[in-house]
């Protein structure tokens, strides 16, 4: 049973989707797209996410019981502890005048003859101190690669409800296929992170019914739908997939990372279209025996990277303005 998590999405994927329509004449690029669904579905055999994401819960150690009591005397008892001492500056009739002990030197302790004088015992050398080893490192700390093989990077296209035709238009899913990531976070320290993903936007996969069940969509569209949808949403006014044929996404920064799950937040750039835009993802994030798991998503807009999304016959059939991106991501290593 597969648990990839549908409601997460990521920036980087999605944003390939934005020229998806219903209608129209499907390009060159759309025979491709038989081929484009050779690569398998990403699938697991648990769900990492079944708990929810946040800190740890610590047990408490019991503090044992070392049966010790303080004591508190009363005060008849202080009163008679206090009659018992001798007054200030006296002397007790023990005590003997003679400062020297029984058995003293009465010349006042100086050596006896061939008796070395203060002899200089050997200082003692201080024990070696054993250095404690560094305790196991905890959080997101080292390199991780991510590949359609295991994680899944999409977005989700929606259609505006309100034009007039709306009725004979979808929602579309559209899933990222042979692309690549990388993730670096070295030392753990969230300043020197880097992550960066590429994919091919000729090899996006369009509306398969893995996906759309995935993302609730409780409808199938035909091969030639998808075919014809395919075309619409590489065409030169939408993602142009001759001229840009890559969707980038570079970080510049992120906070967070420590624990083992908790919440990463990366900044950086993405790039459509050959525009490129500044973005802020959200990401939950994992680690289970060495693997990270990862998901967000990331809510974007035609707009930003200078086109406008997909409409047909005077408007009567348009897609809406923003995007969904999702991922859900699981590494193949930590190195």
């Amino acid at each position: 049973m597969n648990y990839l998590n549908h409601s997460a999405p990521i920036a980087l994927l999605g944003l390939a989707l934005f020229g998806v329509g219903a209608c129209g004449q499907p390009s060159e690029q759309s025979t491709q797209a038989a081929a484009s669904e050779a690569t398998e579905f990403p699938d697991r055999e648990f769900d990492p996410w079944a708990e929810p994401v946040g800190e740890e819960p610590q047990e408490e150690t019991p503090q044992e019981e070392t049966g010790e009591r303080v004591y508190f005397p009363s005060p008849e008892e202080r009163e008679a502890a206090n009659e018992g001492q001798p007054e200030a500056g006296g002397q007790s009739n023990n005590e003997e005048a003679n400062p020297t002990e029984e058995g003293g030197d009465s010349n006042g302790g100086a050596p006896e003859e061939g008796q070395e004088e203060n002899p200089q015992e050997p200082e003692p050398q201080p024990e070696p101190v054993e250095e404690e080893p560094e305790p196991p490192r905890t959080g997101v700390y080292g390199d991780y690669d991510f590949d359609d093989a295991d994680s899944l990077l999409y977005v989700q296209v929606f259609k505006d409800e309100s034009a007039f035709a709306s009725g004979f238009a979808h929602n579309h899913a559209i899933r990222a296929s042979n692309w690549e990531g990388q993730f670096s976070y070295p030392n753990g320290r969230a300043e020197d992170c880097a992550l960066t993903v590429s994919l091919p936007v000729n090899e996006l996969i369009v509306d398969e019914p893995q996906m759309r069940r995935r993302v609730g969509y409780d409808d199938e569209l035909s091969q030639s739908q998808r075919n014809e949808i395919r075309g619409h949403m590489l065409a030169e006014n939408q993602l142009n997939g001759d001229r840009f044929p890559t969707i980038n996404f570079t970080a510049t920064s992120c906070t967070g990372g420590e624990g083992a799950s908790g919440r990463i937040s990366v900044r950086g750039n993405m790039e459509i279209r050959g525009q490129s835009s500044p973005v802020t993802i959200s990401l939950q994030y994992r680690i289970i025996e060495d693997s990270l798991y990862l998901r967000g998503e990331l809510p974007i807009t035609h707009a930003q990277f200078g086109f406008r999304p997909y409409r047909a016959f005077g408007g009567a059939v348009r897609n809406q303005e923003r995007l969904v991106i999702g991922f859900d991501l699981q590494s193949n290593t930590r190195n």
